[in-house]
């Protein structure tokens, strides 16, 4: 009688143990197949879009203000272009490589003209970066200006 209550309770525990086991199983696959919830609040916010007012001032007399909205990833050069196209403006760049790159035409306003360039501000400040590195934040204020350089 005692072998059979051994028998039973050994039967038990490694039944108890297969089924532990399987759910611990279960549990990892779940966790890798579906990721934490602040995973995917990561995923969404970095798909999530913003919206920015950009001037474009072609001469003292002519500046064009456009609202864009982009992702929260887009460069300044990305945003620039998108713009360009949307309003069917001439646009030109030129890619430096890791110097990066420099705008040369928007519209009708190529760079050399009367020895004016495009350049770009961000709250009212000059950046030291090229325009495809500069991600703009929330409330940058944005400025194409084609200008004579100070360089």
């Amino acid at each position: 009688m005692q072998k059979i209550i051994n028998t039973i309770i050994f039967l038990a525990i490694v039944l108890i143990t297969i089924f532990v086991w399987q759910n611990k199983s279960d549990k990892f696959e779940l966790q890798v197949n579906n990721p934490p919830e602040n995973t995917k609040t990561e995923e969404n916010q970095a798909t999530q879009t913003q919206s920015l007012t950009i001037d474009f001032e072609f001469d003292t007399n002519n500046i064009i203000s456009l609202q864009y909205s982009y992702p929260k990833s887009e460069n300044l050069w990305q945003i620039t272009a998108n713009i360009a196209e949307n309003n069917h403006w001439n646009f030109t760049w030129e890619d430096y490589g890791d110097m990066g790159i420099l705008i040369k035409q928007i519209k009708n306003k190529t760079n050399g003209q009367n020895n004016k360039y495009w350049q770009y501000e961000v709250d009212g400040q000059m950046p030291m970066i090229s325009v495809d590195k500069f991600v703009p934040k929330i409330n940058n204020n944005i400025k194409w200006i084609f200008q004579e350089s100070e360089f």
